[in-house]
């Protein structure tokens, strides 16, 4: 399962967590007292944090994925849901920032004054007549 570019972090983690859920219903764990079932829980879990952070895709949180798989043990997946919406919410904010710079550089007034000098914010060029 892959996360659509439109899709938001949150909405493919909803996505992704029910659908393990519903296999986990599925292919429940044997019960045992010898331990095996904590490793295989384990196991699955690993599984599933190596399944979210692929389907993932993106470049944009190669950082993050990266320290992500570099943990030992690897964090749970609830954990890394909130760390990869941490992210998606940084590069949210820093995305609407470079919009309003651009936005503001266009937007620079331009006076031209009795000289012939054209102003544009802190500059001044000189336009010969």
């Amino acid at each position: 399962m892959e996360k659509e570019p439109e899709l938001s972090v949150s909405n493919f983690y909803i996505k992704f967590k029910s659908l393990y859920d519903e296999l986990d219903e599925l292919q429940p764990l044997p019960e045992c007292t010898c331990g095996a079932s904590k490793k295989i829980a384990q196991r699955e879990e690993d599984q599933h944090v190596h399944l979210f952070l692929g389907g993932l895709g993106s470049e944009q949180y190669a950082h993050v994925k990266t320290t992500i798989l570099n943990s030992k043990p690897l964090p749970s997946l609830r954990r890394i849901y909130n760390l990869i919406t941490r992210e998606e919410s940084h590069l949210t904010v820093d995305k609407e920032r470079n919009v309003k710079t651009e936005t503001k550089l266009f937007s620079i007034p331009t006076l031209v004054d009795k000289n012939g000098k054209i102003t544009k914010g802190l500059g001044v060029i000189t336009v010969e007549k």
